[in-house]
């Protein structure tokens, strides 16, 4: 037995394990192209719209944002779906959440707890037009193009949104390990 195991480990090393980490990257590139094909641009969005939040006005889709995210809402709450949409990307710099509603100003006092929500006083026509055929939910890149569309009472539509989003930012840098000197310590 003792003379098969040292063979076997070598095999299970040299070949099982890299067609394991090949078999589960193979899955990953799968999925970042099947999401990247879903978020081919549809349309480029006007930016002459302003948005107005605490007295600031810029033009919508913000270029500052790599990834500008447009809510219509029905009624003038805050739906649970945008807040935990919020929540999932606060810490970064590179999503805006933008809102529209039908009486945009009594939202202002529910966002002003937080810092990257906007709310949109009008809307260009490309959206409009989408608008009208039941989805409320935009996606648009900092290029003024519309990435994709969802629906916000459709759970897989939203999770579909969190995916596209998340596909849509840079990968973070990871912090490079340094080695310290036993001075330093």
């Amino acid at each position: 037995m003792k003379k098969y195991f040292k063979p076997i480990l070598l095999l299970v090393i040299l070949i099982i394990f890299p067609l394991i980490s090949w078999y589960y990257l193979k899955g990953g590139i799968e999925f970042r192209r099947e999401a990247l094909s879903a978020l081919e641009p549809k349309e480029t969005v006007e930016s002459l719209n302003y948005i107005y939040n605490s007295n600031v006005s810029f033009a919508f889709p913000s270029e500052s944002y790599r990834v500008n995210t447009l809510f219509l809402l029905k009624d003038n709450q805050l739906p649970e779906n945008i807040k935990s949409y919020y929540n999932q990307f606060k810490n970064t710099e590179e999503v805006a959440v933008f809102v529209k509603s039908s009486q945009s100003e009594l939202l202002i006092d529910d966002l002003s707890l937080y810092e990257h929500i906007f709310i949109v006083d009008s809307l260009a026509n490309a959206l409009e037009i989408i608008a009208n055929d039941g989805f409320n939910v935009f996606l648009i890149d900092n290029q003024n193009r519309i990435r994709n569309y969802y629906r916000s009472n459709d759970e897989n539509s939203m999770q579909d949104l969190v995916t596209h989003t998340a596909v849509l930012l840079p990968p973070t840098q990871k912090r490079e390990i340094t080695r310290r000197s036993p001075r330093e310590l």
